[in-house]
């Protein structure tokens, strides 16, 4: 995300909610592989 939103890894909590108000979370699934991997951890921790 950093390379696509320079001063993101500082402000996430800041530019995750616009980012997630202004978009569906599959975009952002689709360009950021490691935070697709994160969420799909998660899911698979919920569904245990």
């Amino acid at each position: 995300m950093e390379q696509l939103i320079p001063g993101f890894d500082k402000n996430k909590p800041l530019y995750g909610g616009l980012i997630a108000k202004e978009n569906t979370i599959n975009p952002v699934l689709e360009r950021c592989l490691r935070f697709k991997t994160w969420v799909e951890t998660l899911i698979e921790k919920v569904k245990e």
